[in-house]
């Protein structure tokens, strides 16, 4: 199904990004809330945002995005998986809590969601701890699912959590070539400015966004991958829709890979 969809694997990257920021989004628009409501926190919310790649120790490539958001509530945890794909934005928590909030609304953009993951993921495991409507760190999850359409398992592995926050670990397919696919490439195409400090890793080499920037892509040899989605941005089409289209967020590069449309949940 994600193969009929999907083109090309950078749609997944955009995706956890703006996954996110979303999260980020929600949860400083929550903090500012309790702030203006019951008194300012001791430290301020800054977010952050982080990709790593790598290898575990039983050998198998992994693409993991680190993000100290807003976290998944269980509506989130049973949504974000299903076959019709949830949309966050129509949820009653969202609703409700938006109407209290009033002008701090986080303005949230929603994807496609998580079926573009296993265009990189044979398997996806989300590790997750909710900040609840009081700013305190809720349960911490574990969520598992094996491919679009499966059975999912959710498990509780603590009772509560010491920050707020989601990681989401993508083993990847064994058709992606972890020596020539870098998550660093994908992102200095797709991001041009971060919201929040936002950081991508592969082996050695690291890139780093500061919030508000203009990020120059350093030059760096081109993975074999890269110069492909290169050649072919220019005509690339997503569900039948001619291209190109608006990004998916002020923040992502004006001349992204490929669009896509909204409808998703943040983690």
């Amino acid at each position: 199904m994600g193969i009929e969809l999907y083109k090309d694997r950078d749609p997944a990257v955009r995706e956890l990004y703006q996954h996110a920021l979303d999260a980020c989004r929600y949860r400083r628009a929550r903090q500012e809330y309790l702030d203006r409501t019951k008194g300012p926190a001791d430290t301020a919310y800054t977010g952050s945002i982080s990709f790593v790649q790598d290898t575990d120790e039983q050998g198998r490539p992994y693409l993991d995005c680190q993000v100290d958001g807003i976290g998944m509530g269980k509506a989130e945890r049973r949504g974000v998986f299903s076959p019709a794909g949830a949309r966050f934005a129509e949820q009653l928590e969202f609703k409700l809590e938006r109407a209290r909030w009033g002008a701090l609304d986080p303005n949230s953009r929603f994807g496609i969601g998580v079926l573009s993951y296993f265009m990189l993921a044979e398997k996806i495991r989300v590790t997750t701890c909710r900040m609840d409507a009081d700013g305190v760190p809720g349960p911490v999850y574990e969520v598992s699912v094996c491919g679009p359409g499966h059975p999912f398992r959710i498990v509780q592995t603590e009772a509560r959590g010491r920050e707020p926050g989601t990681r989401v670990r993508l083993y990847l397919r064994s058709d992606v070539e972890p020596e020539s696919w870098s998550v660093i490439d994908v992102l200095e195409r797709v991001l041009a400015v971060a919201e929040f400090p936002t950081v991508a890793r592969k082996g050695g080499l690291s890139s780093v966004w500061e919030p508000g920037r203009l990020k120059e892509r350093e030059r760096r040899p081109a993975s074999a991958w890269s110069r492909r989605c290169a050649r072919g941005s220019s005509r690339r089409r997503v569900s039948g829709r001619p291209g190109p289209r608006a990004p998916l967020s002020p923040f992502l590069n004006a001349n992204p890979v490929s669009t896509v449309d909204a409808s998703s949940t943040p983690a």
